[in-house]
């Protein structure tokens, strides 16, 4: 089974201590082919948001479909609270949703696996709280939407001092955690 996993720096693996773009060499993706024994496919990049253009979609499709996975993993949301002003559970979960619907007509994978956003640890807690509130709005879409869906706000993921990134040890947590989900899924 060939898995894509479409995301943001967690994804990526991003390593904090060096701001030069350094990644750990072992990201929860790769540890997850480790894992599960199937072929993955990191699709992270640091500062990704969901697509709020209609050619952004389209980039998603091709990226998606150049990899031409059975499963896709899509965990994003996390830097839409960053970046875009409108930030709000609802207009990133409207985001998400489109992105989902994108990805189904256009029959990207066999089986679609939604991740909500990990938790953050900042000194604003409206973040922590607006995220906890996608999480819910990402279970209904993918309910709504008949997908998987995995609840990776409830994980605890150990973070780096930014209160953002994983740590390379939350990375092997992640990954475990979310080898287990896939494992059911696929059955």
């Amino acid at each position: 089974m060939k898995i894509v996993c479409y995301g943001d720096s967690n994804t990526y693996g991003w390593d904090p201590s060096y701001f030069s773009g350094n990644h750990y060499a072992r990201p929860w993706p790769e540890r997850m082919a480790e894992i599960t024994g199937h072929e993955v496919v990191n699709c992270g990049e640091p500062g990704r948001t969901l697509p709020f253009r209609k050619e952004y979609l389209e980039w998603f499709c091709r990226d998606v479909r150049a990899n031409a996975p059975d499963l896709l993993l899509i965990m994003l949301g996390t830097n839409d609270l960053f970046y875009a002003s409108e930030s709000t559970a609802d207009a990133v979960a409207a985001r998400m949703k489109e992105m989902i619907r994108c990805a189904m007509e256009n029959q990207l994978a066999e089986k679609i696996l939604l991740l909500s956003c990990p938790h953050v640890l900042l000194m604003d807690s409206h973040v922590s709280t607006v995220l906890e509130e996608i999480s819910e709005r990402y279970r209904w879409i993918a309910k709504e939407e008949g997908i998987g869906f995995a609840d990776a706000f409830r994980w605890d993921i150990p973070l780096a001092f930014d209160g953002v990134h994983f740590t390379e040890d939350g990375h092997r947590i992640f990954a475990e955690k979310i080898s287990s989900v896939i494992t059911d899924i696929i059955k």
